[in-house]
């Protein structure tokens, strides 16, 4: 094995004959060549310049990834292909091919590529690895972050194609909903909360909980609210979560409006989400907080249950596991109940009766039982 630090973290590269299988000769003639090109002990940073994999590169590696895949009879898969509009084909497509035949596979080579655009899923994979975790909880997303906020920063050798620009953009917002998806899991272990992948109504919110009377919407964002996370709500139950940096985008008139569109609750993060926040030992919740030292806890803005609607991210996950374990007669858990629902999208769409959108009948549910969810315990 070949051993590398990163921080106080010992991170060991296994060679290609302790894997036991390969997908393909090509997978493991692209590990071989990368493994040859790591020192043997180091710091976790790029030693791989993905540019370099081109024919006509100064210094290039000749070792073309297009020519060698079809050297095996194998072929580019369309994911792997850049969009007409990218302006360094040749370049991107390297990435693609790299990010989807090796770092998706051995998401802890990903830190010793240089000029390399990378899946939010790679990024999430690679600092568990590092940080040796299992399962991610809230307490964990500080220091995922500030370890991909380190590799990220060492990736670029080069300024950035537009197409390489709006893929760091993408993982970037997609980080925040892979997070929260992996916190997610241990209370994701039937189909009463669920990742929402149908394209017709995920402009909805990004998870649903399936509640009576009304199924809870979770909108995810990343650093900022602005009006894509207003835009969730349909008169919908829904509570929005993100790395929201700034808290001024929550004033107490935008806070009315997104209780009018039908918001329980805003979660703002409890820990730093950039730079500043980790040099002023601050985060984004306390500095909201800060700002209504003026009032009494009493006068702090309420959903329309009369429980707080900003509330820190550190107890998301407490209120959705109430929200799913609580009970109407304190005899039988919901959870056992729920389990019994076989949701499923509906085709249709109907008319919103407050606004002149279209509004998802989004799941089809039997008949209300009395110990069903029900969103009025956020």
């Amino acid at each position: 094995m070949k051993e590398f630090f990163f921080n106080d973290k010992k991170i060991l590269i296994k060679s290609s004959n302790e894997f036991d299988h390969w997908d393909s000769q090509f997978e493991r003639d692209l590990y071989d060549f990368c493994y040859e090109k790591l020192p043997p002990r180091g710091q976790y940073k790029p030693y791989i310049d993905v540019d370099k994999f081109i024919d006509d590169e100064n210094g290039s590696y000749k070792f073309n990834l297009v020519k060698k895949l079809n050297s095996y009879g194998l072929q580019i898969d369309k994911s792997e292909r850049p969009s007409k509009k990218c302006t360094n084909k040749d370049q991107f497509e390297s990435q693609l091919i790299i990010g989807n035949r090796l770092i998706k596979k051995h998401p802890l080579l990903m830190g010793f590529f240089s000029n390399l655009s990378i899946k939010s899923y790679h990024a999430i994979e690679n600092a568990k690895l590092i940080l040796n975790l299992n399962v991610i909880t809230h307490d964990d997303f500080k220091d995922i972050l500030l370890t991909n906020k380190e590799i990220f920063e060492q990736t670029w050798t080069r300024e950035q194609s537009s197409s390489e620009r709006q893929s760091g953009n993408t993982v970037i917002g997609s980080i925040s909903e892979s997070l929260f998806a992996e916190s997610f899991k241990p209370l994701m272990q039937d189909e009463t909360f669920f990742k929402v992948n149908n394209n017709k109504v995920s402009s909805y919110g990004d998870f649903i909980i399936m509640c009576l009377p009304n199924n809870l919407w979770i909108s995810v964002k990343s650093s900022n609210a602005r009006e894509r996370l207003l835009a969730s709500g349909y008169s919908n139950d829904i509570i929005g979560i993100g790395f929201f940096k700034d808290p001024k985008e929550f004033s107490d008139l935008k806070i009315r409006n997104y209780q009018k569109v039908g918001f329980l609750a805003l979660y703002l993060p409890d820990f730093p989400v950039d730079n500043k926040q980790l040099e002023d030992n601050t985060n984004t919740y306390q500095t909201y907080i800060n700002s209504k030292s003026n009032i009494t806890k009493n006068q702090m803005p309420t959903n329309i249950n009369g429980k707080l609607f900003i509330r820190p991210t550190s107890i998301l996950f407490k209120d959705l596991k109430n929200l799913a374990e609580n009970t109407f007669s304190g005899k039988v858990k919901l959870t056992t109940a729920a389990t019994k629902f076989k949701p499923r999208f509906s085709e249709n769409l109907v008319t919103s009766q407050s606004f002149s959108v279209m509004q998802p009948n989004t799941l089809v549910l039997p008949e209300r039982k009395d110990r069903d969810i029900a969103p009025d315990r956020l």
